[in-house]
């Protein structure tokens, strides 16, 4: 008789065992290995619906699987900056990690490009050694100096 139970509770314990490890593997198939390509088209979905946390998190995930595709760039950048945030500190934070590195990869996804050439340039003068903006009333020596490097650039191109 106990023969009898333990091999219907070996047999119940086994398929349930295989069905939590078919589900576990369903999920990490569809979590894990979304293309980039998925998640464009997520981010592209919840800006339809104004849900730009949403949003910016998907094109954070397709920018990671391809770090110079120019449309992702500017779609993340364009859901960053209709993000507010909720403290000073998350601005900073969302600014230093992820809105000016965007700058630096578009710069270098097209090195002919001069505007995303430039537009790198005028942010990362346009922030101190510590991580914050320099005051407006400072901005008269870099754009001097940025127009210099703007016609530079151009003749050089």
């Amino acid at each position: 008789m106990a023969s009898k139970v333990n091999v219907k509770f070996v047999v119940i314990l086994s398929a349930g065992l295989i069905v939590m490890v078919g589900g576990g593997a369903w999920v990490a198939r569809a979590v894990l290995f979304k293309s980039g390509e998925d998640h464009a088209a997520a981010a592209r979905e919840a800006v339809a619906q104004g849900n730009y946390r949403v949003a910016e998190l998907s094109w954070r995930r397709a920018v990671s699987d391809e770090k110079y595709n120019r449309e992702w760039l500017a779609g993340w950048k364009d859901t960053l900056e209709h993000i507010v945030p909720d403290t000073r500190s998350d601005f900073e934070g969302r600014f230093q990690s992820y809105y000016l590195p965007i700058f630096g990869q578009m710069a270098a996804s097209s090195p002919d490009a001069f505007e995303d050439q430039i537009a790198n340039l005028e942010n990362l003068v346009r922030i101190e050694a510590g991580g914050r903006f320099v005051e407006n009333h400072d901005f008269r020596i870099v754009d001097e100096c940025l127009g210099e490097t703007g016609a530079l650039l151009v003749a050089l191109g």
